[in-house]
């Protein structure tokens, strides 16, 4: 925005960043950063771990998220007198500031954020919506898709997959269903009930058991800064065991060949890996592994994936 301002905005645009006026620039660049680096990061702590991790929500996420509504509620308090500045700010005039700040609280109000008791930021958002160029846009499209989101799917979850008008979400039944409909042959998912029960099997254990402990030990310590708790450590180390076992005298998770299943367990077991889990004493998972990183359709994309939730949570 400032580049696209500076570059290309006419003289009725010098407000929106004005260029010879550094301490009213300084302003603006404090509430752009407050932007990105408290408001919306806030909103992502508390939401992101629930929407993309499935995560439980965590209430001291959510007393920041109050906190930092707090502080633009002081940034929009008048003079002492009471009053609502007219722009976060400052001044009597539309900046960066207030475009920028009012997409991310359209984002908290999408999500079901109540802000009402925030006067300032109340008034000030309601003002936005009538002032800032294409806020109605970005308003009413939030406001139609949120019905349509949810129709999709109640459970407000990713990935969510839209198949011709045929939604279907939990990424474990979206495969099975991809392979179903569109597989060439049923190496993936086999059509045998013996070797289908198998695949099922490891497929109810990744999400029930494996991942579910990861998530048990790890998510207090990511989300809720609790302390490690040793025994919720010892049930993941018993999960990595339980499919050691399961792997012993067999190349892949359900057998002989690479299946829907081995493609899930290796998300799961990717994210152990970024995390630092020892896996010296599971051999057989470590020969697994590296034959999945070889021979899984994908699996750079999924390293991606892991690389990108250690450098976030766990860094």
């Amino acid at each position: 925005m400032c580049y696209l301002v500076e570059k290309y905005g006419a003289q009725q645009h010098e407000t929106l960043y004005p260029r010879d006026d550094p301490e009213r620039q300084a302003v603006i660049n404090q509430r752009l950063y407050f932007d990105m680096g408290t408001l919306y990061q806030r909103f992502g702590d508390y939401y992101y771990p629930q929407i993309f991790e499935g995560a439980p929500a965590c209430e001291e996420n959510y007393r920041k998220i109050a906190e930092a509504l707090d502080f633009l509620e002081l940034f929009l308090a008048g003079n002492g007198d009471g009053g609502c500045r007219r722009y976060v700010a400052g001044g009597d005039c539309l900046t960066l500031a207030d475009i920028s700040i009012y997409a991310t609280l359209t984002t908290f109000e999408v999500a079901g954020y109540k802000f009402e008791s925030y006067s300032n930021v109340s008034a000030w958002y309601k003002r936005m919506a009538d002032t800032i160029p294409g806020a109605a846009t970005n308003r009413t499209w939030a406001e139609a898709a949120r019905p349509f989101f949810e129709k999709l799917n109640p459970q407000h979850t990713i990935p969510t997959l839209v198949d011709n008008g045929f939604p279907m979400w939990e990424s474990r039944a979206i495969q099975i269903y991809l392979v179903e409909k569109y597989g060439k042959d049923d190496k993936l998912y086999p059509k045998d009930p013996q070797k289908r029960a198998v695949v099922n099997q490891r497929l109810f254990f990744d999400m029930g058991t494996l991942y579910q402990r990861f998530g048990d030990y790890w998510y207090p310590q990511i989300f809720a800064k609790q302390p490690a708790n040793p025994e919720a450590k010892k049930k993941m180390e018993e999960a990595v065991g339980f499919f050691n076992t399961f792997l012993e005298g067999h190349e892949y998770a359900a057998g002989s060949d690479l299946t829907i299943a081995d493609l899930s367990l290796a998300a799961s077991i990717a994210t152990y890996e970024v995390a630092g889990f020892d896996f010296t004493p599971y051999p057989n998972v470590q020969a697994w592994l590296a034959r999945c990183k070889a021979n899984a359709p994908g699996y750079a994309l999924n390293q991606a994936g892991a690389d990108e939730f250690k450098a976030k949570f766990l860094s």
